[in-house]
């Protein structure tokens, strides 16, 4: 959602988890309230992205995901930015709704740096 938020048509983003789960509803919650489209957002196995021998970039929010994916002869830049699910995050109300702040910051930041590094001044 926070990929697509930033109006990049050249860039396609997909997301996939090794162990699909329907999102958390307050995940889906803070979604909505930062304006996120959340409509796309489905949960789905790595092998569901279509055409991912296809993708140049591919990043990693959890260890042990490189495992997941054979070595093959082909360019493909792997980035690991290991990041706790704020969904998981015990404590009172605020402290769930930083958890997700923190999130959000951490991969607009993050996402932002790598299209730019890509795309140079072409991105927002």
């Amino acid at each position: 959602a926070i990929a697509h938020s930033m109006n990049q048509p050249e860039f396609i983003f997909s997301s996939a988890s090794l162990e699909p789960a329907a999102l958390d509803s307050r995940t889906i919650e803070w979604i909505k309230k930062q304006g996120l489209e959340s409509s796309h957002l489905s949960p789905k196995a790595l092998h569901q992205v279509p055409n991912l021998d296809h993708y140049q970039v591919i990043v990693a929010l959890d260890e042990g995901v490189k495992k997941a994916f054979p070595t093959q002869p082909r360019k493909i830049v792997f980035l690991e930015w290991p990041l706790s699910d704020p969904s998981q995050t015990q404590g009172t109300e605020d402290q769930i709704h930083a958890s997700y702040d923190q999130a959000h910051q951490f991969l607009k930041a993050h996402i932002r740096d790598l299209l730019q590094a890509i795309a140079g001044n072409k991105t927002n």
